[in-house]
């Protein structure tokens, strides 16, 4: 593991390391030439959680990079530092929801969206403490002179799908901004708001469910569910860098790609506690996760995120980005045009490492 300080905060990485022949293949291909740091990948997530940066470090735990032929680091910052990380040039990819990227292209940040990390709404649950109404008749019921619903940040895909299933359940829900997952299901147990709705992938929420701390009063993890609510199908989150320096990575671009591939195969084909175990090898991980009721926490976690992590097996279909673009233009974010060209899937999706990597 190598350590930095930067800010003056402890930053923490976790690294596949590559036979020195492979490296001497990536730099005789000119990979050296990317403006990011070194010749292998840097990737940089907000989050320890798996459906953040799981498959990143299964890869790197797994050692599909290094069958690729690719040196694969994996760090862990905090929210929009991540992508201030990438795009200040330390990190070559970062992980964030797409409609965070499409507003960094509209800002003057020229990037490219290379793999979906998670989508289709296929996790979503509509949950209440446990003392709450248990179903959605017993919700609408109960609750029929109105609800309070905690929610994260406007513009967030989570704000977004709330404000669709308000639409399609006709519920009357006030939206009340609460930050993070953990601070909404608090907020939730402690009765100041009367539901939330979310992937229960985060581990303090998968803990609150396997402790029959909540109810899932609606449950959306299968696709005919999610059709029948007439949700659209599209990449809540993806990995995306900046374009000028992908491209002069392209050799190892494709590398990481199919590295990616090999290790989304193994998440899905893998059990929960394998995974688990497998990506705690990696000390970075280690540290985040470091008791056995923290590992029981990513062992629910894990088990939640596999319908919808890898989504589409990373692929990002035209359709789909159009799905989100239509979907986003109703989720209240400032100054957000579905019809700007900048936000384009021609402009910013490049699936040209994904389709070249084997």
């Amino acid at each position: 593991m190598l350590v930095s300080r930067e800010g003056g905060r402890m930053k923490q990485f976790a690294r596949g390391l590559v036979a020195a022949s492979a490296a001497v293949a990536l730099v005789g291909c000119g990979t050296s030439s990317g403006q990011g740091p070194g010749d292998g990948i840097t990737v940089v997530t907000a989050s320890s959680n798996p459906t953040i940066s799981g498959t990143v470090a299964l890869g790197i735990a797994k050692g599909t990079f290094d069958e690729a032929g690719v040196e694969v680091n994996l760090e862990l910052g905090e929210g929009s530092q991540a992508v201030n990380t990438m795009v200040a040039g330390r990190a070559d990819l970062t992980e964030s929801s797409a409609t965070s990227a499409s507003s960094l292209e509209v800002g003057g940040k020229d990037i490219s969206a290379v793999w979906a990390s998670a989508g289709g709404g296929l996790g979503l649950k509509l949950f209440t403490a446990a003392d709450g109404p248990k179903t959605v008749e017993e919700f609408e019921t109960e609750l029929a002179d109105g609800c309070s619903a905690g929610v994260t940040a406007p513009g967030s895909s989570g704000y977004g799908y709330m404000l669709l299933l308000k639409e399609e359940l006709g519920l009357d829900c006030e939206l009340v901004e609460l930050g993070d997952t953990a601070q909404i299901l608090g907020a939730m147990i402690s009765g100041r708001v009367d539901t939330m709705l979310s992937t229960s992938d985060d581990p303090a929420l998968a803990a609150a469910v396997q402790a029959g701390e909540v109810n899932i009063v609606l449950d959306m993890a299968k696709r005919e569910r999610i059709t029948e609510l007439g949700i659209p199908q599209f990449p809540d989150r993806i990995f995306f860098g900046l374009k000028r320096n992908l491209d002069g990575k392209r050799d190892a671009m494709v590398a990481f790609a199919s590295g990616m591939k090999e290790a989304a195969n193994l998440y899905a084909s893998m059990d929960a506690e394998e995974i688990a175990d497998a990506i705690l090898s990696i000390e970075v991980l280690a540290t985040e996760f470091p008791t056995d009721e923290d590992r029981t926490g990513l062992i629910a976690s894990i088990k939640e995120s596999k319908p919808f992590v890898n989504w589409t097996d990373g692929h990002i279909a035209e359709k789909d980005w159009n799905n989100l673009l239509s979907a986003a233009a109703d989720w209240e974010i400032d100054g957000f045009d579905a019809a700007d060209p900048k936000r384009s899937y021609a402009n910013i999706v490049d699936m040209s490492f994904y389709n070249a990597a084997e």
